[in-house]
């Protein structure tokens, strides 16, 4: 009778090793199968997204705004600075062509 329980006792064992052995290869299948739909983004996600891109591009369309506004005002600048220095250049011609009708 004790072999009988002891037989009984390992078939039963054998039966839960390989039916928790099972449960594990299922958890981490179902594991598997929970990531692979984490990774898909949800529509609330999506629309987060599309939101913060705009936001993005709304920034970077005024912040090109503002970097041209500059140039412009660069060139503007350096294009006054130009014809004042051949006003300047013109004036100190004239007097010294002045200087020199009225030496003689």
């Amino acid at each position: 009778r004790l072999v009988k329980v002891e037989a009984l006792y390992t078939q039963e064992t054998d039966k839960l090793a390989r039916l928790r052995s099972l449960l594990a290869r299922k958890t981490q299948e179902t594991h598997v199968l929970r990531r692979k739909i984490d990774d898909v983004a949800t529509r609330g996600e999506l629309v987060q997204y599309e939101r913060r891109f705009v936001e993005l591009y709304e920034q970077m369309a005024a912040n090109l705004e503002v970097t041209r506004r500059y140039y412009t005002k660069y060139n503007t600048l350096t294009d006054a600075h130009k014809y004042l220095n051949k006003e300047i250049s013109i004036l100190n011609s004239i007097s010294g062509k002045w200087a020199q009708i009225s030496a003689s």
